[in-house]
């Protein structure tokens, strides 16, 4: 038994060693271009202090820091109660997220960038897997209530960290993919641990909360907005009038908001339009929907101004996707070949 403490202090002392500010440590480079409104920046640059976690301070390129994967499997380890194990999983899964965002504003580290975001979807899969254990729900145990809540401000946050990444990696069509994959089952395990831990009649209540108490630009309604549309064919059938009324309510403070600005505010929509991340084609239909609203000369200048440009990103990125799943193809066939 002594000897198992002592094997843990040691385990204990040498991960903190090597986890201090005294190792080399990585610059904090956040890459914002000077043709980004505040706006944007405001929704989509997700940090480290977003995601109640602290800035990394050895990324993935590091050599040392196979001690930071340690010292993660030995608290992990350590960690018995089924909430706080499933909370700790979910802090590594934000610093992995962190870790692929600062590697992609470092150059010439793809593979050790695909790599991490393998890592974070692999921390998100176990989290999903942990939370299957539970045998309460949110409306019996306080802690699963909270741990919910915090669960799905994340996911979206991590879902709008992922929008930047796309956006910033657009010219590599590969990681592209990947990032696309990664975003849809993220999704898909926000819903499945949604509903088993909560009422399904209060699923969209839980999204539409969370979604409001994320902070924001005076635009934030139309990222609200997409990851509803986003969430409507993932969620049980008994759930989607409820997400479809949640899109509603969005809408409404989208154009009552953007009714009331001033006509300075409403031009600059358009260029937040121009300028913010995410899925285009959930973007048009945003637009279209507005446009079923009376809108102001300037609002409808500035989403008619920005629609074929969107449409052309679409195409283009639809473009990419396929020409790499055909790449994906003539190596499958000429991998037969060789076999």
């Amino acid at each position: 038994m002594r000897v198992k403490i002592l094997i843990f202090i040691a385990i204990f002392v040498i991960g903190g060693l090597f986890l201090s500010n005294k190792v080399i440590a990585q610059e904090d480079a956040d890459v914002i271009t000077d043709e980004e409104i505040e706006e944007v920046i405001m929704d989509e640059d997700i940090t480290a202090e977003d995601l109640g976690i602290s800035e990394p301070k050895i990324l993935p390129d590091n050599p040392f820091y196979f001690a930071k994967n340690f010292w993660r499997k030995v608290k992990s380890t350590f960690t018995f109660n089924k909430v706080k194990k499933t909370e700790l999983q979910l802090r590594y899964a934000n610093e992995r997220l962190i870790e692929a965002k600062k590697l992609a504003e470092k150059t010439g580290k793809e593979e050790v960038f695909q790599k991490t975001l393998e890592k974070y979807q692999g921390e998100m899969e176990k989290l999903k897997n942990q939370v299957e254990k539970f045998k309460e729900r949110a409306a019996d145990n306080p802690k699963i209530d909270k741990f919910l809540d915090k669960y799905t401000d994340r996911t979206i946050k991590h879902q709008r960290l992922m929008d930047r990444l796309e956006k910033n990696l657009s010219d590599k069509p590969q990681i592209l993919e990947r990032i696309r994959n990664v975003k849809e089952k993220n999704l898909e395990h926000l819903v499945t641990i949604i509903e088993k831990l909560e009422d399904k009649d209060k699923i969209s209540e839980r999204l539409e909360k969370n979604l409001n108490e994320i902070d924001g630009s005076k635009y934030k309604n139309f990222k609200n907005l997409e990851v509803l549309l986003e969430l409507e064919n993932k969620v049980p059938e008994q759930a989607k009038k409820a997400i479809q009324q949640a899109q509603e309510n969005a809408l409404n403070r989208l154009h009552e908001n953007l009714d009331n600005m001033s006509s300075e505010d409403q031009e600059k929509f358009g260029e937040y339009l121009e300028g913010v991340s995410g899925d285009q084609t959930t973007h048009l239909e945003i637009m279209e929907r507005l446009e079923e609203r009376k809108l102001s000369p300037i609002l409808e200048k500035g989403i008619e101004n920005n629609r074929e440009q969107i449409k052309t990103k679409a195409k283009n990125l639809e473009e990419n996707m396929l020409e790499i799943q055909e790449q994906k193809r003539e190596m499958i066939k000429e991998r037969a070949g060789e076999e």
